[in-house]
């Protein structure tokens, strides 16, 4: 039994006020996400599970590939804890990862150029030449410029493509060595037949000032164990609740996230109502339509639930405030907040996403003080020249 006492937590506490107080970080803040920052309880939290959902159209490799870029963006500007990704790319490979990195700081670095036709906008077909029109010189002239920008946020990231649960937990325990995050400590135990064992009891940490992240990308594209009663389900379960909730999260002080998916329903039969019309809670993301394993919502502490209206051809959404979605179509994005231990549940972040790349921005609200947002109103501007540009250069 382990026993706390009000004054020493108390303590702690206070100590923790004084650690910020002074400068330091507790988590990793997202930059251009003030909102989803908040609702995640100030960033991604060391020891705690997140995990972010969405169906086949609501962009979930992009979104948290956004968040990688808004922790980099914030650590290079001195704000945040310094942070390794352990990263399980289990549907891209090496090079689409640092492809969509390169667009991605490429489309960010000259928008200035982009907007006043001096660049064009790339993506990955044109970054890779697939058509028979390829890219003028000057693009990876820009690429090269950028080239140590996209080296600094890869050196944050250590790409993996294993796929099986327990050998995903072996590789994060390579990384705890060697990387230099600690040691892993074993006790010796002795058995009922009288002989000895060595079992795995944590580490003994040694890097105080680094926050580990593990990322999977996306939980349904695990791989079953050897063992004959493994399925999805089980695997699933393997990988969140026998290594991430008690190894990984709680011996080791890691951050876990996981992508899951939505239950796909391939005719959208249920999505409509009798006249025809698209019932917007039938198609939201929720708890209930997480594909293969609905069970480990329970481990996690914050669910992100991404909506693309556009793609259920809803015109205004959400119902309160409404963004007109014919103007910014497939450039919309919703994260729904459907689990929060650090507040309530249900709250909607609505986002700018630019496209080609994985950059999310927190858009501007409809209405301030009952009368049209100017930010929202330059937003739109900048996007109907964005989108006019991208359909000369495709």
């Amino acid at each position: 039994m382990k026993i706390i006492k009000a004054l020493d937590r108390l303590e702690e506490l206070k100590k923790a006020k004084i650690f910020v107080d002074e400068g330091g970080f507790h988590t990793t803040p997202f930059a251009s996400m003030p909102k989803l920052t908040r609702e995640f309880g100030g960033g991604f939290i060391p020891g705690k599970m997140y995990a972010i959902t969405a169906d086949t159209a609501g962009g979930k490799t992009k979104f948290i590939k956004s968040l990688l870029f808004a922790m980099w963006s914030n650590y290079k500007r001195g704000i945040g804890k310094n942070y390794k990704v352990v990263f399980f790319a289990l549907e891209e490979s090496y090079q689409e990862f640092m492809d969509s990195v390169f667009i991605t700081f490429y489309e960010i670095h000259y928008e200035k150029q982009i907007l006043e036709g001096l660049l064009p906008s790339i993506n990955y077909p044109m970054l890779n030449s697939l058509f028979k029109t390829t890219l003028p010189d000057i693009v990876f002239e820009c690429l090269l410029k950028i080239a140590d920008y996209v080296q600094d946020f890869m050196d944050k990231i250590i790409l993996s493509d294993i796929s099986n649960p327990t050998g995903m937990y072996k590789f994060c325990k390579q990384v705890v060595e060697e990387q230099g995050y600690g040691t892993h400590v074993y006790e010796e135990t002795k058995m009922r037949d009288g002989t000895t064992k060595q079992i795995y009891s944590g580490i003994e940490r040694k890097d105080y000032d680094t926050q580990y992240i593990v990322m999977v990308d996306h939980m349904s594209a695990l791989k079953a164990e050897q063992s004959k009663n493994d399925n999805k389900h089980t695997t699933m379960e393997k990988w969140v609740a026998n290594y991430c909730k008690t190894i990984i999260t709680e011996k080791w002080g890691w951050t876990s996230v996981d992508i899951l998916q939505q239950m796909f329903d391939p005719d959208r039969s249920a999505s409509f109502n009798q006249k025809n019309e698209v019932v917007i809670r039938r198609v939201e993301p929720s708890l209930d339509k997480l594909g293969n394993n609905k069970e480990i919502a329970r481990y996690y502490y914050v669910i992100i639930g991404l909506f693309n209206p556009y793609y259920y051809h809803i015109k205004e959404y959400p119902r309160t405030n409404s963004y007109d979605i014919t103007i910014f179509e497939d450039n919309f994005r919703c994260a729904i907040i459907l689990k929060n231990r650090y507040g309530l549940p249900g709250k909607k972040v609505p986002f700018y996403f630019y496209g080609n790349s994985f950059y999310w921005k927190e858009m501007p609200p409809v209405l301030i003080d009952n009368e049209p947002n100017i930010k929202l109103a330059e937003l739109v501007d900048k996007h109907l020249q964005l989108t006019k540009i991208k359909s000369i250069h495709v």
